[in-house]
């Protein structure tokens, strides 16, 4: 099913205009890395870009740390709120 992000809300639509719940996190939310595997000189303090549209697996978001000059994509499973 696709999914869209409503720029006014942050929050996820989808395919029917409706609010997504299946994402725990919205964009710009502050969250934590929580596998010690992916931690790196960055910290574990990130700010969620966007949540990607549901391939059929677990949610998935990208997220970037101030320290760095990229961004991450990583599962749901690997966050927790701040």
């Amino acid at each position: 099913m696709p999914t869209a992000l409503c720029s006014k809300s942050s929050s996820i639509l989808d395919a029917k205009g409706e609010v997504d719940m299946s994402h725990q996190f919205r964009a710009g939310q502050t969250v934590r890395l929580l596998r010690s595997s992916l931690r790196t000189a960055a910290g574990d303090e990130f700010k969620v870009v966007r949540p990607l549209p549901d391939d059929g697996g677990e949610t998935q978001y990208r997220i970037k740390s101030v320290r760095e000059p990229h961004e991450r994509v990583v599962k749901e499973s690997d966050l927790s709120k701040d």
